[in-house]
């Protein structure tokens, strides 16, 4: 079999041919295949310039089965194609068998029908005069199927000069067939690995709630504040996370839509937070850009320890207030301005000099993501900006391979 042959091998094996541009055209097409080709229109391809180079009627790929028993015709060509698609033949009849056993190729001038089943005579009204046979293997030099050729059109028969053509697009079809099915395996990886963690999202979802409508149970009971209020922290937490896996849940990808998750934190934030003596409004201002979904959630989390500290420290008995939410992404870095229109920081206020547990988790996580943390200079209220680095998502990654 010839496979992997440079320029000048090209050359030399198609001097003495009638070889076409569609023929280079095809081996380019065929070195280069992707996905996107399209495993039928591949051989469809292969088999009409194998028709117009080989000048014959009818030509046919047969592959093996899952069984490795029989051959199927895979998009054959000629006066059958739709009677014969899909047919399969028994592994060890006809000439296709004789290649196969044999693993070298046949040339066949003077067909005859006892010769043994043949593609070409699945039919009766159609008759195999001559025909050449030759094999597929894969990398590993296993057998894969076979790629026939029948009735060379006119009186002329097919010679030992024709060898080279037909087994050189033999060589590189099978080659690009063993790329698609690689790429397709993959791809069915991919989606059972995403339906799982769909599954996975959905479960912890409803954990979440399970958890938070608990907590909720256990707060009513309690007369310490300061236990109420940690609780109710906690719960605001669990519901920025919630969010997360909520959108995740019917997501095709580990990404999230930024706008769309904050404009969700903030409504759910803004009314668990907010009662019956204030009004508390939060603008989102979140350029179109995903996520993945680790940063999202931490994006989030920053967000809500922000809005915590706002509701607890900034508005006190304020009837009204507004806090301002900027996100964007620039390169691999995203940056959160938020600011409100509170009664400000007081003037000796140091980021590093803070230890109450929410600015605790916001120090924690920006390093983490070896971010930064400053405040904003702002003429009323307070402000803050905080930079980080966006995670990798390696299943959106091996995705896009495909």
């Amino acid at each position: 079999m010839i496979s992997n042959l440079g320029q000048k091998e090209y050359i030399k094996a198609f001097k003495n041919t009638k070889a076409s541009k569609e023929l280079f055209a095809l081996l380019y097409l065929l070195e280069r295949i992707t996905q996107s080709a399209g495993f039928d229109e591949l051989l469809r391809r292969v088999l009409e310039t194998v028709k117009k180079v080989m000048r014959v009627e009818a030509g046919s790929i047969m592959l093996l089965d899952g069984t490795g028993n029989y051959f199927e015709i895979h998009v054959p060509t000629g006066p059958l194609e739709d009677k014969i698609k899909g047919a399969k033949i028994p592994v060890d009849k006809g000439y296709a068998g004789r290649v196969a056993k044999k693993g070298q190729p046949i040339i066949a001038n003077n067909v005859h029908k006892d010769d043994g089943i043949l593609d070409g005579e699945l039919s009766a009204s159609f008759t195999t005069r001559n025909l050449i046979c030759v094999p597929m293997h894969d990398d590993e030099n296993n057998l894969m199927g076979v790629l026939e050729v029948q009735n060379r059109h006119g009186s002329e028969k097919f010679n030992k000069s024709d060898l080279p053509i037909l087994q050189t697009i033999a060589s590189h079809t099978a080659s690009a067939i063993q790329r698609i099915r690689a790429k397709e395996e993959l791809y069915n990886v991919l989606q059972q690995q995403n339906l799982l963690f769909k599954e996975i999202h959905h479960r912890v979802k409803n954990d979440f709630a399970i958890i938070a409508g608990i907590i909720e149970i256990e707060r009513v009971d309690l007369e310490d504040s300061e236990a109420y209020r940690v609780l109710g922290d906690v719960q605001s937490r669990m519901r920025t996370m919630s969010i997360v896996y909520d959108l995740l849940t019917g997501s095709i990808d580990s990404r999230i839509e930024v706008g769309t998750y904050f404009e969700r934190l903030a409504g759910s934030l803004s009314q668990a937070l907010s009662h019956s003596r204030s009004e508390i409004e939060i603008e989102v201002d979140a350029s179109d850009f995903k996520l993945d979904s680790k940063t999202a959630l931490y994006c989030g989390l920053l967000v809500n320890e922000l809005l915590l500290n706002t509701f607890k420290h900034a508005f006190n008995d304020a009837e009204k207030g507004r806090v301002d939410l900027e996100i964007n992404k620039e390169n691999n870095t995203v940056t959160i301005i938020y600011s409100d229109d509170g009664k400000g920081l007081p003037e000796d206020f140091k980021i590093e000099d803070q230890t109450s547990h929410g600015f605790e988790i916001i120090k924690a996580i920006v390093k983490q993501l070896n971010g930064s943390l400053q405040v904003n200079d702002a003429e009323k209220g307070a402000s803050f900006i905080i930079e980080i680095e966006a995670m990798e998502d390696t299943r959106e990654k091996r995705a896009s391979i495909l």
